[in-house]
């Protein structure tokens, strides 16, 4: 009805919210974080012209959810394992851009090459994770050797944006309130 309304759509995680539903997000090893999800989107769009809509997806590293992507090839021990489960299992993370950057393709970056506008509407982390965390995070994960796991993460992220010409973001969080991100300023 607006011919200058521009809508904005995030994703969806593996799962349908507050269910058990499991939903299309392509390879199981590469599953996508919180609002990440975008794989069936290409197939069956809005009823909308392509140029009023923007997908929005959020993602996220180590340092708001350590994944299966995450865990270090070395220790089959860890394979499939994520979150909390991985962190009792003393489980190492290793970011691997090339491997990751599987999962945003099939996420999200794949409509690009579909013609729709693409902005990552979240985000961030904290550059020395687990240091900063909180401190539930700071004993589960502070044993590991490096704390620049999701600087690493990010640094990976943007080179992929760049790669596939995506150039519009949201960088969480600029205030330091986050308590999973912090923020680029203090008070």
């Amino acid at each position: 009805v607006n011919s200058d309304i521009l809508v904005m759509a995030g994703g969806i995680s593996g799962s349908a919210q507050d269910t058990s539903i499991d939903v299309p997000d392509g390879d199981p090893m590469l599953n996508p974080n919180w609002g990440e999800n975008l794989f069936e989107a290409g197939d069956n769009p809005p009823s909308m012209p392509k140029d009023r809509l923007v997908y929005v997806p959020h993602t996220y590293g180590p340092s708001v959810f350590v994944q299966m992507q995450f865990m270090d090839p070395s220790q089959p021990e860890c394979e499939g394992l994520e979150g909390d489960e991985a962190g009792d299992a003393m489980c190492n993370i290793v970011i691997d851009p090339a491997y990751i950057s599987q999962g945003w393709e099939e996420h999200f970056g794949y409509l690009k090459d579909l013609g729709y506008a693409l902005s990552i509407n979240e985000w961030g982390g904290l550059f020395n994770w687990p240091t900063g965390a909180e401190p539930r995070m700071q004993d589960r994960w502070g044993w590991l050797p490096d704390h620049t796991i999701d600087e690493q993460w990010q640094n990976a992220l943007v080179d992929y944006l760049i790669s596939r010409g995506i150039c519009n973001s949201c960088y969480w969080s600029i205030n330091p309130e986050s308590g999973d991100t912090g923020g680029i300023y203090g008070h």
